[in-house]
């Protein structure tokens, strides 16, 4: 079934986005935004290019106390009528709830678990806004990592914790950052062990909130030469590094941490999907490759026990899960 539409077939889907059955995607090509229902199966809400034909930089989606659906969507400056960024409040009807505009690019937007405050990172501060006005009340700035050079310091991905007790920012120079939602202070600067500054590209949590995964991506194709490290967040230290992986997500029980994993023999270019068993991380329980230039960059686990992949140069979202009553795991096609 094609979610996205796209007049060059090299471009696909931007990012992924769950809460409890909802699976949200942002697609490159078409600029839109997809609400799919994992139990109708089926798409139950499209937002065209945030409303205004912007190009999506970033979104996010969660579910408000009457379980009605809730979209934050980001867009880029590529847009006559947003020559600036936006970032744009939506409810299940597709309505417009609130909007603001900013002056820098935006990275990442978390909803905070009590639906009351929205997270916004851009490249230089992290903005948590009123989940219903968008109206700004706190600002936290790169310059409180104390780097050596702040000036060149810029934010590359960000999370915020299950609890919504914390967020945390990767950087350009491989640092991530930890502040203390409450405190509105900068708790803690974790650092990846490379030697070279290598760019944090993503970040996610295990359920329970102990274990941080965070992705440092080098300028390789494929992901070859990317690192997905496991973090014991009291502790701050790396527990397990996963060479030539990226994009990694724990499932919904936190017993397993999923992650790509990318080799390259050659023009010979291979993925395949490996799960990981937490606390014994060398235990790798399944590793599903993927078909011949059929490649991810993105995954997340859903409530379902549904694993979800796509690209951001095909239109194709596969699930993995048990197998179907034909034998195998659904598969939506362009």
């Amino acid at each position: 079934k094609s979610w996205h539409k796209s007049t060059t077939k090299k471009q696909g889907i931007l990012q992924l986005a769950t809460t409890k059955q909802i699976l949200a995607t942002a697609g490159v090509g078409d600029k839109q935004v997809c609400i799919y229902d994992s139990i109708k199966k089926q798409v139950v809400q499209t937002i065209g290019g945030g409303g205004s034909g912007s190009a999506i930089q970033a979104m996010t989606v969660g579910s408000t106390s009457d379980s009605s659906t809730m979209v934050v969507v980001a867009t880029s400056t590529k847009s006559k009528k947003d020559p600036a960024p936006v970032v744009r409040l939506y409810d299940d009807e597709n309505s417009v709830v609130a909007e603001t505009k900013l002056d820098e690019v935006v990275v990442a937007v978390d909803i905070h678990p009590s639906n009351k405050f929205v997270c916004v990172l851009t490249n230089t501060k992290l903005l948590v806004m009123d989940a219903t006005t968008l109206k700004e009340f706190a600002t936290y700035k790169a310059a409180a990592a104390n780097d050596d050079d702040t000036s060149t310091t810029s934010f590359t991905a960000g999370r915020l914790h299950p609890d919504g007790m914390l967020y945390v920012a990767g950087t350009n120079t491989g640092s991530i950052l930890i502040w203390d939602f409450n405190s509105m202070k900068l708790a803690s600067t974790l650092k990846t062990a490379s030697e070279t500054a290598t760019a944090i590209s993503s970040l996610t949590f295990s359920p329970n909130g102990y274990h941080l995964a965070s992705c440092s991506m080098d300028e390789a194709s494929l992901g070859v030469g990317a690192t997905v490290a496991i973090w014991d967040l009291k502790k701050q230290k790396i527990l397990k590094t996963y060479k030539d992986a990226s994009s990694a997500c724990f499932d919904v029980s936190g017993k397993y941490v999923a992650y790509l994993h990318n080799n390259c023999d050659g023009d010979n270019k291979k993925q395949e999907i490996c799960m990981a068993v937490v606390k014994d991380w060398d235990k790798i329980v399944t590793a599903a490759p993927n078909k011949a230039g059929d490649t991810a960059d993105s995954l997340v686990w859903m409530e379902s026990g549904m694993l979800v992949t796509t690209s951001s140069t095909k239109r194709g979202i596969s699930f993995y899960g048990e197998e179907s009553s034909d034998g195998g795991g659904e598969k939506m096609e362009e």
